[in-house]
């Protein structure tokens, strides 16, 4: 593998007999469609790791709309884990970056960013760094992000901060991090992605939204209680390697991206 990452094009689901409903929802069943509770985007106990034997499991009970991604599917580049060291700051580190970015540009900055620091991303260097940081992004929109970046490097370099992987997937969700300016929910589910959690639907993302609009009709735009729920329930067959789906089409269409801040 050369680092490289080439984006292709997302296989298209087969459409959906209810993708016009589900664009059409009745003004009534929109009415008493009830948005999930936080905790059902995730489950399983903080112990339950997605192995490569889970895994296959996830593969061989898949709908029909993820037949294409299944059919192309690489074990070996589905599978995840964090970097061994300081890999839940690096994680959402590189989340922070990444967010609306390219692949390839966002590896460019990441690159850059972890230069000024000396070549180690780590907390205590991101915080030696902050002045040559903060001249790097400068304002605007990219100063928020260093400012998040700031807030983590404080939280991880904390001696008080909790061990996340004795966490549950609740309890994380629920922790210090959901506090930081600009970590929301939608980082901190591809976290525990990454921590090889088996369960966890990353609503929220943007390619996963993408997808089941082409799915299923649901406008990737519409953050209204209706969608999410169908959203939610459209994905409810994936359970409980929710997380499966995720990385199917996330590397279908950006393939896996390597961390660069490793």
């Amino acid at each position: 593998h050369n680092g490289k990452t080439k984006t292709r094009r997302l296989p298209m689901p087969p459409r959906s007999m209810d993708a016009s409903a589900s664009r059409k929802r009745p003004r009534d069943e929109a009415a008493k469609a009830k948005k999930p509770a936080m905790h059902e985007y995730v489950g399983g106990p903080g112990e339950a790791l997605l192995t490569e034997e889970a895994l296959r499991s996830a593969l061989a009970e898949h709908d029909d709309h993820m037949k294409p991604l299944v059919a192309e599917a690489d074990i070996d580049r589905l599978s995840v884990s964090l970097p061994p060291q300081h890999g839940h700051f690096i994680v959402l580190c590189e989340f922070v970056v990444r967010r609306q970015k390219s692949v390839q540009a966002a590896n460019t900055q990441l690159g850059k960013l972890k230069a000024l620091v000396g070549g180690t991303w780590c907390p205590d260097a991101v915080i030696e760094h902050e002045e040559a940081l903060r001249g790097y992004y400068q304002c605007g929109e990219s100063g928020k992000r260093i400012d998040t970046i700031l807030a983590l490097a404080a939280f991880f370099s904390s001696a008080s901060r909790p061990d996340l992987a004795t966490l549950s997937d609740c309890q994380l969700l629920e922790s210090e991090l959901a506090k930081i300016k600009g970590i929301g929910p939608v980082a901190l589910r591809t976290l525990l992605v990454h921590m090889g959690r088996p369960n966890v639907l990353v609503a929220g993302d943007a390619l996963l939204n993408g997808w089941l609009e082409k799915a299923h009709g649901i406008d990737k735009h519409d953050t209204k209680v209706a969608a999410e729920r169908d959203r939610y329930d459209k994905t409810a067959s994936w359970a409980p390697f929710r997380s499966v789906g995720y990385l199917l089409i996330n590397a279908a269409k950006e393939g896996t991206a390597d961390l660069v801040l490793a």
